[in-house]
């Protein structure tokens, strides 16, 4: 195909649910295309030169956003094969690719010069840790989800960048974390030579298999940390507790060998109160029980800035503690899924939380029966 001078000046392009197309047309060729969405296109099962449209020049020159969505059958995208007389490259400009539901795809191009924002959702994600790997001068943003083959990614994704300011990794069922095989020693030293400041989104849902995530020292900029349904953690990961800009935290659902939440320490002095930096701007806190666990962590009473407190699945937590009352900042209390939970704190202690703006009881069965005990504090 040889654009016409109609085609020469198209910057948008969207192919959707065309179920008999087989082969994508050369769009490469187009100059000036900057979005190119391709989506529901069932019987293309691979994509090769034909879509470069030719070897001798760089394709895609001024593509800028590729989405590749409900392929379904998908297996290779081949990079573009350059002449020998050719120094071209495909794809020179692109900053973000978004690659969802194309479950066959094993095979792909994964060097993007200027790749900025990458979402991968319901692939094979044999190709996330090279596309990773290749591009971490440039990634700014990295959103992984149900991608079952992913097993590590790279350390230094995290460690001494300066680039990325978000990373979401979602229902990954075998992640084990990021590349092992560092000596601890040298990484140690490396975090307090090069420490994160760019990093402000982590999120780990959902991935049954981590072993263990990075020290978070450094890490200056991280405001939004999500560690849920990590079924084999033990502990978490030192230096949350000093993160001077870490707003919301949710946390939990971790190993159901542990008898205690592993909430950071806090050292406190003989007021009562904690000493130093202790989640100094923390608002936030999501936090997600078992079902061995029969009392919420009790340094959640010295985050005084905390706005927003919501428990799940606390199912052997017969009484929220008295400390509660603590919470003097406290706007918004849910309580959800805590079938032993059968007391509030004291009405002195309700009386104390004087910022309490909402308060929510969700399948606390024994609790919400107790309706004499509830509507006996009568300032809620």
């Amino acid at each position: 195909m040889n654009p016409n001078n109609l085609l020469l000046n198209l910057v948008f392009i969207v192919l959707k649910n065309c179920y008999l197309c087989e082969k994508l047309p050369p769009l490469g060729l187009l100059p000036s295309l900057k979005i190119l969405k391709i989506e529901g296109l069932y019987s293309v099962k691979s994509i090769g030169s034909e879509f470069y449209g030719s070897n001798d020049v760089s394709s895609f020159p001024s593509l800028e956003e590729l989405s590749l969505v409900d392929m379904l059958n998908l297996v290779v995208w081949s990079d573009q094969v350059s002449s020998s007389t050719s120094s071209s490259s495909s794809f020179p400009r692109l900053e973000q690719l978004k690659v969802k539901y194309c479950h066959k795809l094993t095979i792909m191009p994964t060097r993007f010069p200027s790749l900025k924002v990458l979402e991968f959702e319901d692939c094979n994600g044999k190709p996330v840790s090279s596309l990773v790997e290749n591009n971490l001068s440039s990634l700014t943003s990295i959103q992984i989800k149900l991608c079952e083959e992913l097993v590590f990614l790279p350390r230094r994704l995290l460690i001494g960048n300066d680039i990325l300011h978000s990373l979401v990794i979602w229902n990954c069922q075998r992640f084990e974390g990021f590349n092992p095989d560092q000596d601890l020693e040298e990484e140690e030293e490396h975090v307090q030579l090069f420490p994160n400041s760019a990093l402000y989104t982590l999120c780990l849902f959902d991935c049954p298999a981590l072993i263990s995530w990075p020290d978070l020292h450094g890490f200056n900029s991280l405001s939004f940390l999500l560690v849920i349904g990590c079924k084999r953690q033990k502990y978490i990961s030192s230096g949350i507790e000093c993160l001077p800009k870490l707003e919301y935290l949710g946390i939990g659902g971790f190993s159901e060998e542990l008898d205690s939440f592993p909430f950071p320490a806090a050292n406190i002095n003989e007021e009562g109160t904690a000493v130093g930096n202790y989640f100094p701007s923390l608002s936030l806190l999501y936090i997600y029980g078992w079902y061995k666990l029969k009392c919420l962590p009790h340094q959640i009473q010295y985050l005084t800035s905390l706005q927003t407190l919501h428990m799940w699945n606390f199912h052997s937590l017969v009484a929220l503690p008295e400390w509660l009352g603590n919470l003097a900042s406290l706007r918004d209390l849910e309580i959800n899924s805590c079938q032993d939970l059968k007391c509030l704190p004291s009405q002195e202690q309700m009386l104390r939380l004087t910022s309490l703006q909402q308060l929510k009881l969700i399948d606390c069965r024994l609790l919400v029966n107790r309706t004499k005990y509830i509507h006996s504090r009568k300032s809620l």
